[in-house]
């Protein structure tokens, strides 16, 4: 519910009448696919390293505003802002435990998971007027994109490879949130293909500067793990969009995703043989995305 009043509002506020010239609506549907991975590795040896599998399959319902105001300090700008509204169930989430080698397999914890996520997207964006043409035009931008993701996992199963025993759990195993924040710097690469009323939209972005959270409570092993991960971000985007007159669009297209980092964290138990005590952590992420698209942008 929380989410559909955020959209709602941010619809509002976006279609407030402003000076300016030409603005742009994007709505679009893309289903989503990939993995996070992120690896907890206790470099004392005293506890067993986790490595966490986490679905990103779901469908996203995206929100754009273009702005063309033509100022020294941008030709435009863009706010993009999306969330899973249309869909929860992700495939289970699944956390391998293992000692000092991802080969050495301890244990694995399943359960049928619930993802919720939601990002912004703000950018700058300015021509190079001196390589453009009407046919081609070239655009630099600059902007910053902040992800969040939750994950509530239950009714699953522990797997113990030392005794090939499985014990079903039919309570809640563990929650997850993870954030992320992407300053990036971008290209844009527009072809306009005016013969066929369609006009091709190319857009790379990249980020040395990616900073990402993570805090989980495993409530079947009784502990709470946070780390922080710095690292990089990249993204290519291409869209392919069918000019139905000046003022409407059909749009459809792909995008990939990677982020990639490593860091830090702790791992502190409260219940259990260990309860009360904490271990630092070694901490990396890896996170490939894929997505596909299809929407509409109306001119005005």
């Amino acid at each position: 519910m929380k989410k559909i009043i955020s959209i709602f509002i941010i619809c509002l506020f976006l279609l407030i009448p402003t000076q300016g010239l030409t603005k742009e609506l994007n709505f679009n549907i893309s289903k989503t696919y990939g993995t996070i991975g992120e690896y907890f590795l206790d470099n004392t040896n005293t506890v067993a390293d986790n490595h966490i599998k986490l679905p990103t399959d779901t469908s996203l319902f995206n929100i754009n505003y273009n702005k063309y105001v033509f100022k020294d300090w941008a030709d435009y700008y863009s706010v993009t802002f999306g969330s899973n509204i249309i869909s929860s169930g992700v495939k289970p989430y699944q956390d391998n435990y293992f000692n000092n080698s991802t080969d050495n397999k301890v244990a694995r914890l399943k359960g049928e998971s619930s993802f919720n996520t939601f990002y912004i997207d703000i950018l700058l964006a300015n021509y190079l007027l001196e390589y453009s043409t009407p046919k081609d035009n070239y655009l630099v931008l600059i902007g910053y994109q902040y992800d969040n993701l939750k994950y509530s996992s239950k009714d699953g199963n522990h797997y113990d490879y030392s005794t090939d025993t499985t014990t079903n759990i039919t309570n809640k195993i563990s929650d997850f949130n993870k954030s992320n924040h992407i300053p990036y710097l971008g290209f844009m690469y527009n072809r306009n293909l005016t013969k066929f009323n369609l006009k091709n939209e190319l857009t790379f972005k990249v980020s040395p500067y990616l900073y990402s959270t993570s805090h989980e409570d495993n409530y079947y092993n009784d502990y709470i793990i946070t780390s922080t991960n710095k690292g990089y971000s990249l993204s290519i985007d291409n869209r392919l969009h069918y000019i139905v007159n000046t003022d409407f669009y059909l749009s459809g297209g792909f995008k990939y995703k990677k982020l990639n980092g490593s860091g830090s964290g702790e791992k502190s138990f409260y219940e259990g043989p260990y309860s009360g005590n904490s271990y630092h952590l070694d901490t990396s992420l890896d996170s490939n995305q894929y997505e596909f698209n299809l929407g509409l942008m109306y001119r005005f």
